[in-house]
């Protein structure tokens, strides 16, 4: 029989994890794109984080695109960047090698 004093992680634990995953993950974005513009898994970081990059390309968000490059341009080696394409979301990728500058804008379409 459980002790009066041993008690399962309640509601604030689960809170408390159901908040902080979300930010791990978001935060995580940098490093990761840090360490594999070294040393390889770029279709990993840009496969882990489309769902992140499918909103800023659905939103066609140049803020969010340029903050998302931003952030993982940030220490990682030369020529490192995310690759946004809104007219098919989905499909960005982070990439090592010949990247357009940021911020970009978007191209308008008129009809």
């Amino acid at each position: 029989m459980p002790d009066a004093h041993e008690r399962r992680p309640g509601w604030a634990f689960g809170s408390a994890v159901a908040l902080l995953l979300p930010l791990l993950y978001l935060g995580a974005l940098g490093p990761l794109a840090w360490i594999s513009s070294r040393w390889g898994g770029r279709e990993a970081v840009s496969l882990m984080y489309r769902p992140v990059t499918w909103v800023a390309e659905v939103s066609e968000s140049e803020a969010l695109m340029n903050a998302i490059d931003g952030y993982s341009r940030f220490g990682a080696a030369e020529s490192s960047g995310w690759i946004f394409i809104p007219e098919k979301p989905g499909h960005a990728r982070w990439t090592v090698g010949i990247v357009p500058s940021y911020p970009v804008p978007l191209p308008r379409y008129s009809e």
